[in-house]
């Protein structure tokens, strides 16, 4: 949602460059809500950034488990998809004409920074996770657990099948012969 919203304020501000112009076109397509979700994003990327930092020192593997251009893919095809979807409720919303997302390629340049912001959204959240990862390996250790092997039997000579715990095994038997 940061990623949508940041890319959304850098779309209009490339697309109408003129503030007070810009102030109209928000005003008149329906993006009065656009202060409060950049606040719910803010909160949200927080929560997502320490979720990162927690993961890594959670159990489990602390390595990376997305590689670079899967996550910058997933993030980029999700903000794009989004930003077309809300830029056309938006304007349904509002009551402005569709045909206003061409005129001022608000389109296009919204799409083309929801990409550049998921790519710098995805090297953001690596460079985080590597760095928590290694934060966590230098603060807390992993100490290796012991590998499954043979086990020593150690003799005893308190103990004999026929006395154990709970009393004295009665009938003990042999396997059959074949």
């Amino acid at each position: 949602m940061a990623g949508l919203v940041l890319g959304h304020v850098l779309a209009y501000l490339i697309a109408v460059p003129d503030p007070h112009h810009r102030a109209f076109v928000l005003q008149r397509t329906g993006h009065e809500y656009l202060p409060a979700a950049a606040e719910a994003a803010l909160v949200l990327a927080l929560a997502g950034m320490a979720a990162v930092v927690i993961r890594a020192f959670g159990p489990g593997p602390r390595g990376d488990s997305d590689r670079f251009s899967r996550l910058a893919a997933r993030l980029g095809l999700v903000q794009v998809l989004a930003f077309g979807g809300l830029e056309v409720v938006e304007r349904i919303v509002a009551g402005a004409p569709l045909r206003h997302l061409t005129s001022d390629h608000i389109l296009v340049i919204g799409m083309a920074m929801q990409v550049v912001v998921a790519f710098a959204g995805a090297a953001f959240l690596r460079w985080l996770a590597r760095t928590s990862s290694k934060l966590a390996e230098t603060v807390l250790p992993r100490v290796p657990l012991p590998r499954a092997g043979a086990v020593p039997a150690l003799a005893s000579a308190s103990w004999s099948p026929g006395t154990g715990a709970f009393g004295s095994i009665v009938n003990v038997r042999a396997p059959p012969s074949v």
